[in-house]
């Protein structure tokens, strides 16, 4: 009888992941490997795909100058929770919020001390009139 195998989702480009799911399985009499990959894969989601919650509000868009590429970290206020971090792609991110209280933003890029902190920030629930704040961070150092 032969025994089937899968492939294993694998993170392919900046906030996307890729899942193979081939179809593959070894017949146990000669031990060769058949099977291909199946109709419709390989299947590329987005990283907030996967992310199902429904946002109740919305923190001002971030416009990073100096750094691209950085990592978002929300936290709440009230319990001091860490909601979420993101390594987003580019320099401009609207954070999502899931509870309407109080809230802080930390951007941090890649190099070594490169983090800005916006504290008691309260969510609109219109997107669009949340507003943009502009965030700026050190540039990267090159190295010789």
């Amino acid at each position: 009888m032969p025994r089937a195998r899968s492939g294993v989702p694998i993170l392919a480009r900046r906030n996307k992941c890729v899942d193979p799911f081939w179809r593959v399985s070894l017949n146990d009499a000669d031990e060769k490997l058949t099977g291909g990959q199946y109709d419709g894969w390989p299947y590329t989601i987005n990283q907030s795909d996967n992310y199902a919650r429904q946002p109740v509000g919305w923190l001002p868009k971030l416009h990073i100058q100096g750094e691209r590429d950085p990592v978002i970290r929300i936290f709440n206020e009230v319990d001091g929770e860490l909601v979420y971090a993101l390594r987003i792609r580019g320099d401009t991110f609207q954070p999502p919020i899931y509870a309407d209280t109080t809230h802080t933003i930390e951007i941090e890029g890649p190099g070594a001390g490169k983090t800005k902190k916006l504290t008691g920030i309260m969510p609109l629930k219109n997107k669009a009139l949340a507003g943009e704040v502009n965030v700026s961070l050190p540039p990267q150092r090159r190295e010789r």
